[in-house]
């Protein structure tokens, strides 16, 4: 029996030796480059996030000084003294709902339908939907201002002689008009994870369950959604993490000039730093901002995550146990 020195001898000879170094050589090569980027731009960048939300700029030695509390108290000023965050809220809440509500469920039946059919319409519907996730966003936000701030108020005068202004710059249509675009363009993602996750489930199953007498609405809630659940999981947290941070196209609208009553969490920060009243002295602001955001935001997020995992479908569930269920629909 060889020795345990032997063996670390023997394990480190076959480490350095020919074909292995060349093997582990690339294994670690492409392992570097995910770890150099996550130490970069994650670790790096937050932890500076971090330290700069304790500074503020010195136009005088045009350095960045350390400031303590000071941008904490200005967001506590903000709050309680103007209505951006209520406009926030309130905008950023509604594009959260619009999403949840609407995009989430077409999404799931859109996949449903295709995942189900094939030929000619299903492949034309599948490019249809996906296709505001090929074209440039810009290109579909000025396709989207020349219809409802050109093509309608032009339809409507001319079908009732009144003249109306565009609805992206009517405050009573506006916020509505976002909506409605980010329903729109907000199918391609969702439908085609949607879609890859369905596409697992064994047709025969589906087809058993028709069998047995179970209908549309039988299927899609007691076959297709616990299958998928653990796609539909993941996007549920990532929209609740993305809550502050997601900016609803506003910049490609109006650039850095959105009224106030449009603002959301995310398009506010974002002007803050690069866009509209932006500057190097707005970067500790935001960055306080981005860690009061992180510490609200990061609680909700696990607890979240938390719950649909532990009341959520388990999908380790028996097969038999499955079809007992679809009998007793």
């Amino acid at each position: 029996m060889p020795g345990e020195s032997e063996k670390r001898v023997r394990k480190k000879s076959s480490f350095f030796s020919g074909k292995k170094v060349s093997e582990n050589l690339f294994y670690y090569g492409i392992l570097l480059i995910p770890i150099v980027q996550f130490l970069l731009f994650y670790v790096v960048v937050n932890f500076n996030s971090i330290l700069l939300a304790f500074q503020s700029y010195d136009y005088g030695t045009k350095r960045f000084e350390w400031a303590g509390w000071h941008n904490f108290f200005l967001i506590q000023q903000d709050i309680t003294s103007t209505g951006i965050v209520r406009y926030c809220l309130k905008n950023s809440g509604l594009v959260y709902l619009s999403g949840l509500l609407v995009t989430t469920p077409l999404s799931i039946l859109f996949s449903y339908w295709i995942s189900t059919h094939k030929g000619f319409f299903a492949e034309f519907f599948k490019v249809m939907l996906f296709l505001p996730t090929i074209i440039p966003g810009i290109v579909l936000v000025v396709m989207y201002k020349y219809l409802v701030d050109g093509a309608i108020p032009s339809a409507w005068q001319t079908w009732t002689s009144q003249r109306i202004m565009g609805l992206l710059f009517d405050s009573r249509t506006a916020m509505w008009m976002i909506v409605i675009f980010l329903v729109l363009t907000g199918f391609g993602t969702n439908m085609v994870l949607y879609t890859g996750a369905m596409g697992q489930i064994p047709r025969s199953q589906i087809e058993a369950a028709e069998i047995d007498g179970a209908g549309e609405g039988t299927i899609i809630f007691h076959i297709i959604l616990p299958a998928i659940y653990p796609t539909f999981t993941t996007m549920m947290i990532l929209s609740v993490a993305g809550f502050f941070v997601n900016q609803a196209s506003l910049y490609s609208f109006y650039g850095g000039s959105a009224d106030q009553n449009l603002y959301t969490f995310g398009y506010y920060l974002f002007i803050k730093v690069v866009g509209g009243d932006g500057s190097i002295s707005s970067y500790p602001y935001a960055a306080a901002y981005g860690l009061v955001f992180t510490l609200i935001a990061a609680p909700i997020t696990l607890l979240v995550k938390y719950l649909m995992e532990r009341f959520g479908p388990s999908p380790d569930e028996p097969e038999e146990r499955k079809h007992v269920t679809l009998g007793k629909i």
